[in-house]
């Protein structure tokens, strides 16, 4: 078991996971991956068994509350003492609790320019405002909804001739270019939150 690494949080296909893990591979990041948790049996497991990774399914499905299940997830990971818990398509809304166990340790990326469309289905949403530049952002978690300090984001040209999955295809591209170099820069110390937010563009 590797202590003081990241743990990464995943509940889908494990896009990000995948591009966080060629980014230790690769040595962009320089620590490693303590765990890979998930709330349920989803496709990112494989990847992360394919990596050989220490991969925890803790299926929220069979917890009675939300704070018996945080309080599971609290006894697995705080023994990682983990630098970074990494949300990458997690979806769960973690209480203040489990916030105040981490504090100042959780991101998470949400596919849209904050404070913009924050919640779900932010493609449609932006495809149907007709905005033109639309993006990810990283942020720290706190107790609202994609309502943490922005971090960093990236951000792009669109239009309303673009379907929801060109959209998508093209965040998400923004995102495992992004999500990784953020990772390093935050564990390097290399980003001082207080000052201008990172900002990258892709036409």
């Amino acid at each position: 078991m590797v202590n003081n690494g990241i743990v990464v949080f995943i509940s889908g296909r494990g896009s990000n996971l995948n591009a966080i893990i060629n980014a230790v591979n690769d040595g962009v990041i320089k620590y490693p991956i303590s765990a890979v948790v998930s709330d349920r049996y989803c496709e990112g497991i494989e990847i992360s068994r394919k990596n050989k990774l220490n991969t925890l399914i803790i299926d929220h499905k069979k917890f009675k509350s939300k704070l018996s299940f945080e309080k599971e997830l609290i006894k697995k990971i705080k023994p990682l003492n983990p630098n970074l818990i990494v949300l990458a398509g997690f979806m769960q809304i973690l209480s203040i609790s489990f916030i105040k166990e981490f504090k100042s340790k959780i991101i998470n990326i949400h596919p849209s320019l904050l404070p913009s469309f924050k919640g779900l289905n932010t493609h449609a949403r932006a495809k149907e405002a007709g905005v033109l530049i639309h993006g990810c952002t990283i942020h720290f978690v706190n107790e609202g909804i994609d309502s943490g300090k922005i971090i960093a984001q990236g951000a792009t040209s669109i239009s309303k001739k673009f379907s929801e999955s060109e959209i998508e295809k093209k965040i998400l591209n923004i995102e495992h270019i992004l999500y990784p170099k953020v990772i390093a820069k935050l564990l390097d110390n290399e980003i001082n939150i207080n000052e201008h937010n990172i900002i990258l563009c892709y036409d």
